[in-house]
């Protein structure tokens, strides 16, 4: 049937580039391992009890996350809320989030916008993605925090 075939070698091509960057080893033909969305899911629930609902933050790495996250998280886009209608300030109060930004250092201190966004953000250690390709660029660290379930101030 000519006319029907789609190619899409340019999306995957595309993911697999953006997963590289951001330190997410689960595109397409890559096995589970570290380095993508399982660690912060399962560090938010235990932290919670509860699994991991809303990703926010660094809108691209809070994608790739969501997308490598077992429980598929909702990305809140809290730089334009309208981005992300689905997932509004009370989801975050009642349901919790996982908040990530992109850092060089190993202090925990969010960025002051993401401290301003969420206030009730309890800053981690930076996480520290070695890249899957050998090569020139630096060790990729992921500053993150958690809002706990439940909180009072947190998405204004």
């Amino acid at each position: 049937m000519p006319g029907r075939f789609v190619d899409c070698s340019g999306a995957v091509r595309a993911w697999d580039t953006a997963a590289v960057a951001v330190g997410c080893d689960r595109a397409p033909g890559r096995a589970a391992g570290q380095g993508d969305g399982h660690f912060f899911a399962d560090s938010f629930e235990r932290r919670t009890g509860r699994p991991l609902a809303i990703v926010t933050g660094d809108p691209r790495a809070a994608a790739l996350i969501a997308l490598a996250a077992p429980s598929r998280p909702s990305v809140y886009n809290d730089a334009d809320p309208a981005r992300s209608p689905w997932v509004t300030p009370d989801d975050i109060r009642q349901k919790g989030a996982v908040v990530i930004w992109l850092t060089s250092d190993t202090t925990p201190t969010p960025p002051p916008e993401i401290r301003e966004h969420f206030p009730d953000l309890v800053p981690e250690v930076p996480r520290a993605f070695d890249r899957p390709i050998q090569g020139r660029l630096p060790t990729l660290r992921v500053g993150w925090g958690v809002i706990r379930p439940g909180s009072v101030a947190s998405a204004q």
